[in-house]
């Protein structure tokens, strides 16, 4: 019985750090101005597949959140070579909305901020930007992304408990 459940615990641990889905919901903090002006967030793309980007706050979010969101999208690195598609305005009043981008296998980094965010803001990682919240939603029909890579600790965790359950049943053999 102590074997079924130490190995229902490792599966369920690695399951629940290998964050796959079909959507990724974040909430970014925007700073006026230096370190946090410009909010990057990090994913990879499991699945090959069409998805919808957006920046959400005030006219969508509510009270707290940033006015008028911009954002950009790198693959990669946020560099000039790496930039794919930005967007400001094409969501619900002032929200920003990359619709229907078709992402292959790979990682991906999302700039975001308050209007103006430029390629050169984003790159620079600062600005001046009206502070406040963030939504950020990234979401597909028919991809895989994951916002969260699996830790080489948790692997290391899971092969240990996994080998200490092999021993365990050695032993009662002997």
């Amino acid at each position: 019985m102590k074997n079924k459940l130490a190995i229902l615990l490792s599966l369920l641990i690695m399951a629940i750090t290998n964050v796959k889905a079909n959507e990724i919901h974040k909430e970014v903090t925007i700073s006026e101005t230096g370190a946090g002006s410009v909010q990057y967030i990090n994913f990879d793309v499991l699945k090959a597949g069409d998805f919808d980007i957006q920046a959400m706050g005030l006219a969508t979010k509510g009270t707290g959140y940033v006015n008028d969101p911009q954002i950009q999208l790198f693959s990669n690195s946020v560099t000039s070579m790496n930039w794919l598609a930005g967007d400001d305005d094409s969501g619900v009043d002032y929200d920003s909305w990359i619709a229907n981008i078709h992402l292959l296998e790979g990682q991906y980094v999302l700039s975001a901020s308050s209007y103006p965010l430029g390629i050169s803001d984003a790159i620079n990682a600062e600005k001046s930007a009206h502070p406040g919240l963030l939504h950020i939603s990234i979401s597909t029909l028919n991809g895989v992304v994951s916002s969260v890579p699996l830790p080489s600790a948790v692997w290391l965790f899971g092969s240990a408990l996994i080998a200490s359950l092999g021993v365990a049943k050695t032993r009662k053999q002997i």
